[in-house]
């Protein structure tokens, strides 16, 4: 993958020239048109009635109001019958690649089946990130989705549950050997961790910038948030306790006191948990640390789905698509989660979704990331209870898909011309049902996707399908 060097400025600069000179274009190149579309550019919140997206092989050459005349005969056409595309969907948390067969044959097919082109593995063993790419670049797997990863998680304490996901640093000399060896094997940035210490967390920043390129993830426990942004960190992985602990007394207490009551004494208890921590939490302190991410441009991937984790928020019937051993403990805490207090539970979320309205408020970037296949959360489904989550937390349907489209690239994929619907751009769409700046669950009423140029209709979306929950059941 890209995601080197480069401006997502740069990026929509370029495509404003080509679209500039887009009304005398010949058409003659083109290869695939779909005809007769409600546009949704992503540009802005405009629809763009009865339009034609003109494609050439994985490059968008024009949009423009249709006029199938003007098209080669050789042209793939499409007829969109005032059918909603919106640019390809990208989730900027998953953690997919260790298993390179499971990549291939169940996770890739749901994400692009679910309309999500592009993703960022924020995590996974770099044997499975070499194999996955090698497997693809033989042909293997074409039906995948763009990946950019980081490959293993940095941290700096060995974690038995963890496997082979760490690269352990402990002393901020082998830093530079470290990523420059991660460099080398093709990552497309560094994956920080909570355990890292301040010295070897410095270390990375430094050595990341000399190699050009970024470092995102989680916000190490001994590193205050504001100074790892200072430091250059692109994204802030999940909403969650570790966001304001700046802003909170004892905040490793708090986290703790979470994690016991969750998996010893049960869901009521963390609840409390939950309710206690957000609703006292002192806003006048942490407003200044908010205002100061919001002018540093931070990117934040709250992973709502994920933090939550309530079953009334997301598709059940989605997690017969997810490997036995997953299915089976996910299942576990569905019903741990429904034998709780009701009442109690939906105090605990309102004050968390509180919470991150005042993140928001803030000016931070949010971006969609689900954090699959963590807890409940399937590759593909869940990012679109993400895009619901975000709604329900206050943002506008068009505000949520920036999250997952245009916000998304310029946070995770900076050279990539990618996110929105223009000319120059990467020829990845999701043909709609219905219009998703009124509704956002009409997202997943997908009729069709183009990836990198190929049109695949609903039928082969659910030969997509088909796989995956074949390759689910014969997996562990």
């Amino acid at each position: 993958m890209l995601n080197r060097r480069g401006s997502y400025g740069a990026a929509i600069f370029l495509a404003a020239s080509h679209l500039a000179g887009c009304a005398d274009h010949s058409f003659d190149e083109a290869t695939l048109v779909l005809l007769g579309a409600n546009v949704v550019t992503m540009q802005d919140e405009a629809v763009l009635p009865d339009h034609m997206v003109v494609m050439a092989g994985d490059r968008i050459i024009a949009v423009a109001p249709s006029e199938p005349d003007r098209l080669p005969p050789g042209a793939e056409r499409v007829a969109m019958d005032g059918r909603y595309v919106i640019p390809g969907l990208v989730d900027a948390h998953v953690h997919v690649l260790s298993d390179a067969e499971d990549a291939i044959d169940r996770a890739f097919p749901l994400l692009v089946a679910n309309g999500v082109t592009s993703v960022r593995d924020m995590g996974s063993e770099m044997a499975g990130v070499t194999e996955v790419r090698n497997r693809m670049a033989t042909g293997e797997g074409t039906v995948a989705p763009h990946v950019t990863a980081g490959g293993p998680l940095l941290d700096g304490t060995l974690k038995p549950w963890y496997g082979n996901l760490p690269l352990i640093l402990e002393d901020p000399a082998d830093v530079p050997a470290a990523l420059a060896d991660l460099e080398s094997r093709g990552v497309d940035f560094f994956k920080v961790y909570d355990d890292l210490s301040p010295e070897v967390f410095r270390a990375i920043a430094r050595e990341a910038r000399g190699l050009g390129l970024e470092f995102a993830g989680h916000v190490p426990a001994r590193v205050a948030l504001l100074e790892a942004v200072d430091a250059g960190q692109r994204t802030v992985e999940h909403f969650g306790f570790s966001t304001v602990r700046d802003c909170v007394e004892n905040p490793s207490e708090w986290f703790q006191r979470s994690i016991t009551a969750k998996f010893e004494t049960g869901y009521d208890a963390y609840y409390r948990v939950v309710e206690s921590h957000w609703d006292q939490l002192d806003w006048e302190a942490c407003a200044p640390v908010l205002a100061a991410l919001g002018r540093a441009g931070v990117a934040f991937v709250p992973t709502l789905d994920m933090e939550l984790n309530d079953p009334s928020r997301f598709d059940t019937a989605a997690i017969t698509y997810m490997l036995p051993a997953s299915r089976g403990w996910c299942t576990t805490m569905i019903g741990n989660i429904d034998s709780a207090d009701e009442a109690l539970r939906e105090r605990a979320y309102a004050s968390y979704l509180d919470a991150f309205r005042r993140l928001r408020e803030s000016g931070a970037t949010v971006v969609a990331g689900s954090d699959t296949p963590n807890n409940c959360v399937v590759a593909g489904f869940s990012l679109h209870w993400e895009l619901r989550l975000l709604v329900e937390a206050g943002l506008t349907p068009y505000s949520a898909l920036r999250a997952a489209t245009t916000d998304a690239v310029a946070a995770t994929s900076r050279e990539r011309l990618a996110g929105a619907i223009a000319p120059g751009f990467e020829a990845d769409l999701v043909v709609l049902a219905g219009n998703p700046l009124a509704d956002i669950e009409q997202t997943r009423r997908i009729e069709g996707v183009v990836l990198d140029g190929r049109w695949l209709d609903r039928g082969r979306l659910d030969d997509l399908l088909q796989r995956a929950q074949a390759a689910a059941e014969s997996g562990s």
